[in-house]
């Protein structure tokens, strides 16, 4: 198990792994939530520590299943749809009442009620506006598809 070095959340251990003595950070909260990382030094691992205590803090067990580059993305999006005083929240909605007229449903989903969303969204979003932001894709997943895509092509020449 290894020598227990923070009790706190995030926790620490020092651990030895194929003979080297790593610091292990458990960044797990609840269930799947979150990672083990390692690093090499207790410095660095309680640096680390503090920036996945702090995250935490900030975004609950949700960002600890977001990669930074994920968050920056949808922080990108979330800007711009600002400028047009709009949330990511405004988008999914808009965007999933096109294709399915279950408000309640919807509205459960989302965390809002049914009376809201009927008074606020009344606007029909085109069929192909739906098609396009549904097909929106972060750039990591975009990669990680693409590079599936390769190997299947490679396997199968």
């Amino acid at each position: 198990m290894g020598k227990l070095i923070r009790k706190t959340f995030p926790k620490i251990r020092l651990v030895i792994i194929n003979g080297e003595s790593l610091y292990q950070i458990d960044g797990r909260k609840q269930g799947p939530n979150g990672k083990r990382e390692y690093r090499k030094s207790r410095k660095d691992a309680e640096k680390r520590a503090q920036e996945i205590e702090s995250g935490f803090k900030l975004e609950g067990i949700e960002g600890l299943t977001l990669s930074a580059d994920l968050r920056n993305e949808a922080l990108k999006a979330d800007a711009e749809l600002a400028k047009h005083g709009k949330t990511l929240a405004d988008a999914v909605i808009s965007c999933h009442l096109p294709l399915s007229n279950d408000r309640g449903h919807l509205a459960e989903q989302m965390g809002n009620s049914i009376k809201m969303i009927k008074g606020h969204y009344k606007k029909i979003v085109r069929a192909s506006d739906v098609e396009l932001f549904w097909n929106i894709l972060p750039n990591e997943i975009q990669a990680r598809d693409e590079k599936d895509f390769a190997d299947i092509e490679s396997e199968l020449s």
